[in-house]
């Protein structure tokens, strides 16, 4: 990706979702995690493994990730404690901005 484009979908990152680069951080972890791991993927996981900030921020970024539906937050199937992050209702849209940047 030439500089141009990355500034620019960076740039659609922040206006468009208000999202900065711990967000996408956050979202690329819980994201690639889910498709590493043939199970769901905790929180407690995402923020044990990211290490792109405290683990404070980094779980005030996945309820922010939440709120703004890219990302959804389930309980385990097998333990209610547990909650489990999937693909929200915008990730798509998202995705696809960004394919045309």
């Amino acid at each position: 990706m030439k500089i141009e484009k990355l500034t620019e979908a960076v740039q659609l990152m922040k206006d468009r979702f208000k999202l900065d680069v711990i967000d996408l951080i956050v979202l690329r972890e819980a994201l690639a995690r889910d498709k590493q791991m043939p199970r769901e993927v905790t929180i407690m996981e995402i923020v044990s493994y990211c290490d792109a900030a405290s683990p404070a921020t980094i779980h005030a970024r996945i309820k922010k990730l939440c709120t703004l539906n890219l990302l959804k937050k389930t309980e385990h199937p097998d333990d209610v404690r547990f909650k489990v992050l999937t693909k929200g209702d915008k990730y798509d849209a998202l995705v696809k901005e960004l394919a045309e940047v």
